[in-house]
């Protein structure tokens, strides 16, 4: 029996998926191609999500009551099905350890430069463990508690940060061209393919047929929050964001009212911290679902404890430090993520039509004479 969310708990979980931990390393990648019109991303960012919206649309309605696991394996064939899945399941451990990695990162270069890495990991994967073992219902419980709070303080905390601001840093508009800005647009569209991993959580939505509704709204979410924080980064810190590893917690570090409001920092981080445990902890659950959907097994916990294993220490084999992490979001990611995550669903929606219509069209064989009662000859 699957545990199962609400149709708002889906909407906040898929709007962390992206913004978890990408309000961390969006800013730094955008600004490292444009400054001035890096808030023109953030609508570019919400067209892409029709398109990924009406892949889930499809893929439902395709492959109705089947994940995206079974649903390669129904296209394909059993082998192919599974030699896809495994492509597939690959995909999905590298992008838990980006995620994972970005957060470590996060937490030791900001807090903790002295404590060693791995005991930061340590610390916060246990309730990243514990949540997925208990279910993705609790995740979701999590993330209608939280998000309220969490995108309240957020917001709060950019308006306070507009009194900062400096108009002339975002004029002139497209002084470069429309190039640079499609070209930082590429690393958010990547990170909009989590929004792929849906497709794993069809047992698990009471309404599984308005899923591609529920991503196109937490995709619009995401797009007006990215444009929000690429205004205000670039009105408050202009040229300078693009050398600054985590823009958005500079400006938040500038907000001073008075001589008594000031250092709202830690707000901010407990934000950050929380939701990237949703983060994390969604794209984990959908990790080890592809695991018992590919080896056909009962339960996915019995893998959580080691495929928790696996994640940590892929984090830090793979992606050894901050200069590793950005060159493989900037230049090696965005090809690989689009072919695995848009790629290989729209293959298996196409493979599946095309073999229904050829049945469809099939022809019936021809009935032999006098099997028919009515038309058999009389004696």
């Amino acid at each position: 029996m699957y545990e199962q969310i609400s149709r708002l708990q889906f909407i906040f979980l898929m709007f962390w998926l992206v913004i978890g931990t990408g309000i961390l390393l969006l800013p730094l990648t955008i600004a490292q191609f444009v400054i001035h019109d890096a808030w023109m991303v953030g609508p570019i960012f919400i067209l892409g999500t029709f398109f990924l919206s009406g892949i889930v649309y499809l893929f439902v309605r395709v492959f109705p009551g089947q994940n995206l696991i079974e649903a390669l394996q129904t296209a394909f064939g059993p082998w192919p099905g599974r030699v896809l899945g495994v492509w597939l399941l690959v995909w999905m451990f590298l992008n838990n350890c980006l995620i994972f990695r970005e957060m470590t990162l996060f937490v030791t270069i900001n807090f903790f430069p002295n404590t060693p890495i791995y005991v930061s990991a340590a610390v916060f994967m246990v309730p990243v463990i514990y949540a997925v073992f208990k279910g993705i219902e609790v995740v979701g419980r999590v993330a209608e508690i939280i998000s309220p709070w969490a995108i309240g303080t957020t917001f709060a905390l950019y308006l306070l940060a507009l009194q900062n601001a400096d108009f002339s840093n975002v004029l002139p508009l497209l002084a470069d061209g429309f190039s640079p800005v499609l070209r930082a647009s590429l690393v958010p569209w990547m990170f909009a393919t989590n929004f792929i991993i849906a497709l794993l959580m069809v047992r698990n939505l009471k309404e599984p047929r308005k899923m591609g509704k529920d991503v196109l709204i937490s995709g619009v979410a995401v797009g007006l929050t990215g444009l929000l924080a690429e205004s205000v980064t670039s009105l408050v810190l202009g040229p300078i964001r693009s050398s600054s590893l985590f823009p958005v917690l500079e400006v938040i570090r500038t907000i001073r009212i008075g001589t008594f409001l000031e250092r709202l920092d830690p707000l901010y981080v407990i934000t950050v911290i929380t939701t990237m445990f949703l983060n994390v902890a969604a794209l984990f659950y959908t990790m080890l679902v592809a695991v018992q959907s590919l080896f056909g097994c009962k339960s996915y916990r019995p893998f959580v404890t080691a495929g928790a294993l696996a994640v940590g220490t892929g984090t830090f084999f793979l992606m050894e430090n901050s200069g590793r992490l950005l060159e493989y979001v900037m230049y090696t990611a965005p090809g690989y993520y689009f072919v695995t995550a848009l790629g290989i669903p729209i293959l298996a929606i196409v493979v599946q039509w095309a073999k229904r219509l050829l049945t469809r069209n099939r022809p019936q064989g021809r009935r032999p004479a006098g099997s028919g009662g009515a038309s058999a000859a009389k004696p």
